[in-house]
């Protein structure tokens, strides 16, 4: 592992684990629950930061809550050298300015940030669509290699009685 020695925490064991889960899929799917205050944010940019050291990833989105987009961004930063950009509406209006109008900021930089909240607009989200594959197209290159959800159950559908089924 390289990621504990290039970052910038306080480790403890469990926030490992995983890590070594992560590099021991092909293709990485976890769900990190941890209760409150035990670095589920550390452990999440631990991943993130070793997929992009050893090449498994390029791309990262993280989708959170809009109070919290600043809170990663800082994180990241402080914590693991990862510059993040939070796409908001200051964002697109700057890339708009600067880049022109069909500019699409989810294809402009590598590592993102945003909220829950923003993507589900119109236009971010038909733009999001537009920087995905089509359906039934290969998935590859794919425009995230990895998505970060923080607060997942904020976007876990309403439940009557079916969760798991939808």
């Amino acid at each position: 592992l390289s990621a504990p020695f290039r970052s910038g925490i306080k480790l403890e064991d469990y926030q490992l684990d995983p890590v070594v889960r992560a590099l021991s899929m092909p293709r990485v799917s976890l769900l990190i629950a941890d209760d409150v205050g035990l670095g589920k944010t550390i452990e999440a940019g631990l991943v993130a930061q070793e997929l992009l050291l050893r090449n498994r990833a390029r791309t990262v989105l993280v989708v959170c809550p809009a109070g919290l987009q600043i809170q990663w961004r800082d994180q990241m930063r402080e914590k693991f050298g990862l510059e993040f950009r939070i796409v908001d509406s200051e964002l697109m209006k700057e890339l708009r300015r600067r880049r022109g109008l069909h500019v699409n900021p989810w294809t402009h930089f590598p590592r993102l940030i945003t909220s829950m909240d923003f993507i589900k607009r119109d236009r971010p989200l038909r733009l999001m669509r537009e920087a995905l594959p089509a359906e039934g197209m290969p998935a590859f290159p794919r425009s995230f290699d990895l998505l970060i959800v923080d607060e997942a159950h904020n976007v876990a559908p309403a439940g009557r009685g079916n969760i798991a089924l939808d």
